[in-house]
């Protein structure tokens, strides 16, 4: 298997801050124009944000990624948990997942490409 990058947060870190969000449903798109709106986090001089994403952030994987790229200008780190909207498979929308699976692994492909933690 491949290396994993080494994400842990420096032990000298002076303050951490770690923010959730859920259920975003971005594929509706006043609520990724909402996220667009959040303000980044103050930053504390020596500090590290941290946003926790707790699934359901869209169905749509451009919008997924769109979305990670969002939240990825505002935070040190997100971490993301996907919820059941990401596992749909909507064919009629063109994906070309044949199962909840196969949408998972695709999901977890952009999350690496985005650069989105998705383990400890």
């Amino acid at each position: 298997g491949e290396e994993e990058e080494d994400w842990r947060i420096p032990l000298d870190t002076k303050a951490v801050k770690v923010f959730a969000l859920s259920d975003v449903h971005a594929d509706f798109r006043p609520n990724l124009d909402w996220l667009r709106e959040i303000q980044a986090p103050q930053k504390i001089e020596g500090g590290h944000n941290v946003l926790l994403l707790a699934g359901d952030l869209a169905t749509d994987l451009g919008r997924l990624r769109e979305g990670f790229q969002v939240v990825k200008e505002k935070f040190d780190e997100v971490v993301f948990v996907p919820g059941n909207h990401e596992m749909w498979v909507q064919k009629s929308a063109g994906e070309s997942a044949k199962d909840s699976m196969e949408k998972m692994d695709q999901v977890f492909a952009v999350c690496s490409e985005c650069n989105v933690r998705t383990k400890p």
